[in-house]
């Protein structure tokens, strides 16, 4: 079960997008739809498959669900 301290958040965001997290593989680890209309959303760091995330680079691809605009980023989990 994750901890607080686990949890990664999304800032800054639509209030409405869909937000993609893949390892530097390109795998999907985790589809997060975001549609609570504030600008921030939580990660608990389980995966769609209920794996907790490994230490690594990831990378996030957010799509803003009403005007399509992308944003990408990378991030690092460090245990």
């Amino acid at each position: 079960m994750p901890r607080d301290s686990d949890v990664i958040q999304f800032i800054d965001i639509p209030g409405n997008c869909t937000i993609r997290i893949y390892s530097l593989q390109g795998n999907l680890v985790k589809t997060i739809h975001h549609n609570d209309g504030t600008g921030s959303a939580k990660w608990d760091q389980i995966s769609n498959y209920g794996q907790f995330a490994e230490s690594g680079v990831y990378i996030f691809h957010v799509i803003d669900n009403n005007t399509n605009a992308a944003t990408k980023g990378k991030f690092a989990i460090v245990k």
